[in-house]
C-alpha cells in the first residue's frame, strides 16, 4: 500500500466510518475502489462522476439528481485538492437541498478552497531531467500524453468522433460498449479483442468491425501532437548513448505504437517498445517494471512519465528512479484556467478545449516560473488562443447558410478578410466572394436624392464641417462655395460616379451582372446594425440574409439578420465575446489594405490605416485552430457557451496577456471623425 492509499483509508476510517449520515463518493479513480474495498461494511448510497456514461462502476449505483436529493446527506469528494477546485461548482447547487459536501479529511468545502496550490512539478525544468539522464543506463518513457499528445481531453473522445464523424449508426450502444469493453481488460486486452467484444455485443459482423477498427487508428494516427520537449529529451538520451525504451499500457501492440510515433515525427524502433497488451502485465499492477528490468538486463532506470500512479508511484515502488511530468489535462487542472474543467459533459466543449491546451500545454515546462498562471507573449499562440470562437462562427455560418439555402454569400472587407481564408479550409457548398466595402463607400454609392443628403450629414461626427463633407461625400466645400443646391449637386454626382463603379465593380467580381440579380444571397459581418448590408440591398437590387457575429441594437430596420453570439447594446451585453467585440473586429480585417473609401477616375482608394504587420501572426494563429478542428471534426463542432467561457477567462485576470500583444488592437474611425488610431485594449 503506497503513503498515499494509506492516508485516504486512515482518514475514511477516521471521519467516515462510523457516522450514521448517508454518503455519496464523487470521484470513480482508483482510491474510491479502495474505499469500497475496505470499508464494504459502510453503507455507501451510490456514487457520482461526470465522465462516465456506465450505470454502476465497482458495483455501486451512478446516481442522478432525482437519486441524489433526499436520499445523500453527505457528498465525498475523493480527489486532490487541486481537482476538487474543479469538482466543487458542479455540485454545489446541492448544498440548498441541505447536503454536506466534504473532503477526505471531513472538512466541509467552500468556494473560498479553491486556489493555486504548490506542486512539486513546478520545480522540475528539463536541464534537471538532462541531469537525472546521466545517471542512468536505460531511460524509460512513458508514450500518450508524455512524448505524444491526442487532440482530445479524454481517450474515449476519440472513438467518439469516428462514430460521429462517420455517421455510424447505433452510435451510444457502440460507445459504450467500447468504453467497457476496455475498461474490463485492465490494459490487457489488445484492440483486436476489444473489438471482438463489440462486434460480439453490438451485433455487428466481422467486415463492420474492421471497418471501425481502422477508422480508430487513422483518427489516432490524425490526432496525435508531439511534446517537443519531451521528444527533445528522448533524442538527449539518445545522444548520450542510453538504452531507450517507450513502455506504454495500451492495446495496440508495438507495430501500431511504432506507425503513431512515425506521424508524430518520432523515430523508434519496435525493439525499444514494450506495450502492456502483448506483454500481459501493466505499469498500474506494478509488473510491467519487473517485465522491463528483466528485458534492459539492468536496474539502473529511469522512467519518465505522466501517471502519478501508473508512471510515479509504481515505478518508485518497483526501484525505479521516476520523474513525473505533467499531462495538458493535469496543466489545465493546476493552471489559472481550471474552471473551464467545472462542467465537461458536452462532447463539443470537451473537443473545443482539448484542441486549445495541446497547443498552449504542448511544453509540460510552460508553466513553471509562473506557477500556473497563463501567460500569452507569442502572436501566434495568442490567436490560437482564439480560434474557437473563429472556428465556431465558422460551423454556425455553414449549417445556417444550409439552412436559408444560401448560393452565395458575400464577405465584406475588411471584416470577411480572416473569413475568406477559414471558408478556403471548408469548401462549403455555397460560393462566396470577398468584396472590398465600408459603410463610409457605400452609404455614398446609394445617396439618391437631397433627404438621403441630409441623412447622412446628420449622422454624428466629431470635426468641422469641412472634414465632414471630405470625408463621407469626396466634396471640398471651401471650393465650392455657394448655395446648398449647388454643393447637394456635387454630392449627387459623386454619388452616381460611385455607384456606377460600384455596379460595375460586382458585375466583375461575379456578384451581379446585367442579365441576373444575386438570388438567395447572404452577408457575413462581425458586429453591426447593418448599414453595409442595407446599401448593398440597394445596390445589387436584392434581398440578402445577414450572419453577424453579434447584432449592434437597434438595427437596421426590415433587415434580416441573425447574430451567432446574440446582440449587443449600450446596456446590456450577456456574451463575453461580443463583450470584445472590438478585437474580433480588429482580427478579421485586410491585413494588406487600409479602409476601402470609394474610386477616384476608376481606381479603389483606401485609407492609410493599415493594421500592424503582427496581426498577420495572430491570423495564422487563428487559422492554424481552425485547420486542426476541421481536420479533427469537420464542421459540426459547435458550442458558443464555451467560446464566452474562455474568453471571459482572459479578462478576468486569470491569463496575462503581454504588452506587445495589446498594442495591436487598435480603434480608427474616420467616418465618425475619431482623430487617429486609440488603444483598444489599455
Amino acid at each position: 500500500m503506497t503513503i498515499e492509499e494509506k492516508y485516504i483509508v486512515d482518514q475514511f476510517r477516521e471521519n467516515f466510518a462510523n457516522i450514521k449520515e448517508r454518503i455519496a463518493i464523487y470521484g470513480i479513480g482508483k482510491n474510491t475502489e479502495l474505499i469500497l474495498d475496505t470499508f464494504p461494511e459502510v453503507p455507501i448510497i451510490g456514487l457520482m462522476d461526470a465522465s462516465t456514461r456506465e450505470d454502476f462502476v465497482f458495483g455501486k449505483k451512478l446516481l442522478n439528481d432525482s437519486e441524489v436529493v433526499g436520499y445523500v446527506d453527505i457528498i465525498l469528494i475523493v480527489a486532490r485538492k487541486a481537482v476538487q477546485s474543479i469538482i466543487y461548482p458542479r455540485i454545489k447547487k446541492y448544498i440548498k437541498s441541505g447536503i454536506r459536501i466534504v473532503n477526505i479529511e471531513g472538512n466541509e468545502i467552500l468556494d473560498k478552497e479553491y486556489l493555486p496550490c504548490m506542486i512539486p512539478e513546478w520545480e522540475i525544468g528539463i536541464e534537471e531531467i538532462k541531469k537525472q539522464i546521466d545517471q542512468y543506463d536505460c531511460i524509460s518513457f512513458d508514450l500518450f500524453d508524455t512524448l505524444i499528445m491526442r487532440s482530445f481531453l479524454i481517450p474515449s473522445d476519440v472513438f467518439e468522433t469516428v462514430i460521429r464523424c462517420n455517421q455510424i449508426p447505433q452510435a451510444e450502444e457502440l460507445i459504450k460498449v467500447r468504453n467497457l469493453a476496455e475498461k474490463e481488460g485492465r490494459a490487457l486486452k489488445n484492440i483486436d479483442e476489444i473489438y471482438e467484444v463489440i462486434e460480439r455485443k453490438c451485433n455487428i459482423n466481422y467486415s463492420e468491425r474492421e471497418k471501425l477498427k481502422n477508422l480508430e487508428l487513422e483518427m489516432e494516427k490524425r490526432c496525435i501532437v508531439p511534446r517537443k520537449r519531451m521528444v527533445e529529451l528522448l533524442d538527449y538520451a539518445r545522444k548520450q548513448g542510453k538504452k531507450i525504451i517507450i513502455l506504454s499500457d495500451m492495446y495496440y501492440g508495438k507495430k501500431e505504437l511504432k506507425s503513431i510515433c512515425e506521424q508524430a515525427g518520432i523515430e523508434v524502433w519496435e525493439s525499444e517498445i514494450i506495450s502492456s497488451c502483448e506483454i500481459k502485465a501493466t505499469k498500474e499492477e506494478g509488473k510491467a517494471y519487473q517485465y522491463l528490468k528483466n528485458f534492459t538486463g539492468t536496474d539502473s532506470i529511469l522512467h519518465i512519465g505522466d501517471n502519478r500512479i501508473n508512471d510515479y508511484e509504481r515505478a518508485k515502488a518497483a526501484g525505479l528512479g521516476v520523474i513525473h511530468i505533467l499531462s495538458a489535462y493535469e496543466m489545465l487542472v493546476h493552471s489559472s484556467l481550471a474552471s473551464l474543467l467545472s462542467d465537461t459533459n458536452s462532447y463539443e466543449k470537451r473537443c473545443l478545449l482539448a484542441l486549445t491546451i495541446v497547443k498552449i500545454f504542448n511544453d509540460p515546462f510552460v508553466l513553471n516560473s509562473s506557477k500556473g498562471k497563463i501567460h500569452l507573449k507569442d502572436f501566434n499562440e495568442f490567436g490560437y488562443f482564439w480560434g474557437a470562437i473563429f472556428y465556431c462562427f465558422l460551423c454556425w455560418l455553414i449549417e445556417q447558410a444550409e439552412t436559408y439555402g444560401i448560393e452565395q454569400m458575400l464577405l465584406p472587407g475588411r471584416d470577411g478578410y480572416l473569413i475568406e481564408k477559414a471558408l478556403q479550409l471548408f469548401n462549403p457548398k455555397f460560393d462566396y466572394k470577398y468584396i472590398v466595402a465600408s459603410r463610409r463607400a457605400y452609404e455614398l454609392a446609394v445617396v439618391t436624392d437631397i433627404e438621403k443628403v441630409k441623412e447622412v450629414i446628420a449622422k454624428d461626427y466629431k470635426g468641422s464641417k469641412k472634414d465632414l463633407y471630405k470625408t463621407r461625400f469626396h466634396i471640398d466645400i471651401s471650393d465650392n462655395e455657394g448655395t446648398e443646391e449647388k454643393i447637394a449637386d456635387l454630392i449627387l454626382a459623386e454619388a452616381l460616379c460611385q455607384r456606377r463603379y460600384l455596379i460595375a465593380y460586382f458585375e466583375q467580381m461575379g456578384v451581379c451582372n446585367n442579365d441576373k440579380k444575386l438570388n438567395r444571397g447572404g452577408i457575413v459581418d462581425c458586429v453591426a446594425s447593418g448599414t453595409v448590408q442595407a446599401c448593398l440591398e440597394k445596390l445589387l437590387d436584392c434581398r440578402l440574409q445577414g450572419f453577424y457575429f453579434g447584432i449592434m441594437q437597434p438595427q437596421k430596420e426590415n433587415l434580416d439578420i441573425i447574430g451567432a453570439f446574440g446582440k449587443i447594446s449600450n446596456y446590456n451585453i450577456k456574451s463575453s465575446v461580443l463583450e470584445h467585440y472590438l478585437l474580433i473586429e480588429n482580427m478579421l480585417i485586410e491585413s494588406e489594405n487600409g479602409t476601402f473609401i470609394g474610386f477616384y477616375n476608376g481606381e479603389m482608394m483606401f485609407e492609410d490605416n493599415i493594421p500592424s504587420d503582427k496581426l498577420c501572426f495572430i491570423q495564422e494563429g487563428i487559422l492554424e485552430y481552425i485547420r486542426q478542428a476541421k481536420k479533427m471534426f469537420g464542421d459540426k463542432v459547435c458550442d458558443f457557451p464555451f467560446c464566452d467561457e474562455v474568453i471571459s477567462g482572459m479578462f478576468n485576470g486569470k491569463v496575462d496577456v503581454s504588452e506587445s500583444i495589446k498594442e495591436v488592437f487598435l480603434y480608427d474611425d474616420s467616418y465618425i471623425g475619431e482623430a487617429g488610431k486609440v488603444r483598444i485594449w489599455e
